[in-house]
């Protein structure tokens, strides 16, 4: 593989890295949000009576934030992968990548799912990545 092959593909790998942030990210705000709106019951002499700390709401809220943050980030990445993917006019290529970096799929299982064997996938993803340019992957990380 040449040298500004593999930075192609060191490149498109950022997407593939991210899934699992982005999952865990996202688990995360859901357990913040059921922990922030959880109730407290306590009984009095009018009856049951349901209170909600709010300091842990505001609290919530600035976090979630700082959570929707890196994520919009994360899927920024995932777009302007997903973009210089979509340049490719070939749909096998493209498939091929898409499942490799954007699914995240192993050689194997994009094997099975493709009328190619791994030899020829190899070569396919070689010639994707040899036609992808390089300069509009870096102009979307310097913007």
């Amino acid at each position: 593989m040449t040298r500004e092959n593999q930075k192609k593909k060191d490149w498109l790998s950022r997407a593939k890295r991210i899934d699992e942030e982005i999952k865990t990210l996202t688990e995360e705000k859901a357990r913040l949000f059921d922990s922030a709106t959880k109730t407290t019951a306590g009984y009095s002499e009018g009856g049951v009576q349901a209170t909600v700390n709010p300091h842990k709401f505001e609290k919530y809220a600035e976090y979630s934030a700082l959570l929707d943050e890196r994520l919009a980030k994360l899927y920024q990445t995932k777009t302007e992968v997903m973009a210089a993917i979509s340049t490719l006019k070939d749909t096998v290529q493209r498939n091929i990548l898409i499942q490799r970096y954007i699914v995240g799929a192993s050689w194997e299982e994009i094997e099975n799912s493709t009328d190619y064997s791994r030899k020829q996938i190899d070569r396919k993803h070689g010639e994707a990545l040899t036609k992808l340019d390089y300069s509009i992957m870096t102009q979307r990380d310097t913007k």
